[in-house]
């Protein structure tokens, strides 16, 4: 049976059983990352009224070089290369994964060494480990398994591939 605890003492432990909760759980630990790396609280001393400065990390820790862009609430983790004119948004992005130019993710979850092609439209949806996605594919709330291959011109909505 599952325990639920109480939302202030698990922001971070959401059971994602299905593709939205998965996409869910991941969106809230970018914005778990972006809290973490925006906080800051300033106290005056009481003793000398100096003011000290009190960073409060969180409690999340993610590899050294990853990148976590406020603006668009993305987590991008190292070694990864992404092409010309590539927006993304909502999204986090594994280890290794290269994406082609004039791509668009929004609220999707890469996972390490994933290709994207170029010209891709992706929403709502996971892509897994080692897979690829072809040039020119259109893909709305689908779901990629391990080391498969979406080829080029697909489109594609609520699909497993």
């Amino acid at each position: 049976s599952a325990h639920v605890l109480s939302r202030p003492s698990s922001k971070l432990v959401l059971r994602a059983c299905t593709i939205p909760s998965y996409v869910y759980a991941c969106r809230e630990v970018a914005n778990q990352a972006i809290t973490a790396s925006k906080t800051k609280t300033v106290n005056a001393d009481e003793t000398n009224g100096k003011k000290t400065e009190k960073h409060d990390i969180g409690i999340l820790y993610l590899p050294q070089d990853s990148t976590v862009n406020t603006k668009f609430k993305t987590i991008t983790l190292p070694d990864t290369t992404l092409g010309e004119k590539v927006q993304v948004k909502s999204s986090t992005i594994g280890r290794g994964v290269k994406i082609g130019d004039r791509c668009r993710l929004n609220n999707v979850v890469v996972h390490d060494n994933v290709t994207i092609g170029e010209n891709c439209v992706l929403q709502n949806s996971v892509l897994s480990a080692g897979c690829s996605v072809g040039d020119n594919c259109n893909l709305n709330d689908c779901q990629v398994r391990s080391k498969s291959n979406v080829v080029k011109g697909t489109k594609a909505k609520g699909e497993g591939f």
